[in-house]
């Protein structure tokens, strides 16, 4: 099964971003945002040119169904861990994705919105995995889940955890504080402990690990 990645900030207690980042561990399941909830202003555009109004409007409602999650595929690249892992004093977390009811779907990045030919039942999910080229960095893979209208209708992506980086910039004491405060999530969880690495800067890479410079 292939390792995949999310970047978090820890966060201080009580903050909600300490809340979710919890959440993770103490139950193994990661959120799933609806597209105007997301950080692209441009999420889920498309050029609508080719279509009908009818055929738009479906599209909109359908659109609104959807659940995403967002991961990587690189624990390493220096952009993410600036913009999504506290400033390289945050985690990321390799994990394996166990929910059968999401539907795994790669991101492709283009100059121009992606202009869809017809209508089909699943043009919705094709809207989200269309992304602008500066997103590129992110090295993408989507899971995504379509709501059926109910109350109970789940809201995470289960998830096995494998591994966790820890941030470069991360103190030694802050360091032994977060592998302290993992441990004990997990164990609540009374899931298996899993390797805890901090990263060095060298360790970074950048343009999603092509052409790495020699850093002074």
């Amino acid at each position: 099964m292939a390792k995949l990645y999310k970047y978090r900030e820890l966060g201080f207690s009580p903050s909600l971003t300490y809340r979710r980042t919890k959440d993770i561990f103490v139950n193994s399941r990661l959120f799933m945002a609806q597209y105007f909830n997301m950080n692209d202003p441009m999420e889920a555009f498309y050029n609508a040119n080719r279509l009908l109004e009818d055929e738009i409007r479906n599209i909109r409602a359908d659109k609104t169904k959807l659940r995403i999650c967002s991961l990587s595929k690189t624990y390493s690249d220096v952009l993410m861990w600036a913009h999504y892992g506290g400033s390289h004093k945050g985690v990321c977390i390799e994990v394996e994705v166990d929910d059968r009811d999401a539907t795994e779907m790669e991101v492709h990045y283009g100059s121009q919105l992606w202009t869809p030919q017809t209508i089909y039942p699943n043009i919705a999910e094709d809207i989200m995995s269309h992304k602008f080229i500066p997103w590129q960095y992110e090295d993408e893979v989507r899971f995504i889940r379509k709501l059926n209208g109910r109350e109970n209708d789940p809201q995470f992506l289960n998830i096995h955890i494998t591994k966790v980086y820890l941030g470069c910039a991360l103190s030694d004491d802050d360091r032994q504080k977060y592998e302290r405060r993992i441990n004990s999530w997990l164990i609540n969880n009374n899931h298996p402990l899993v390797p805890i690495y901090k990263l060095e800067q060298d360790d970074l890479t950048y343009w999603n690990g092509n052409d790495r410079p020699p850093l002074l």
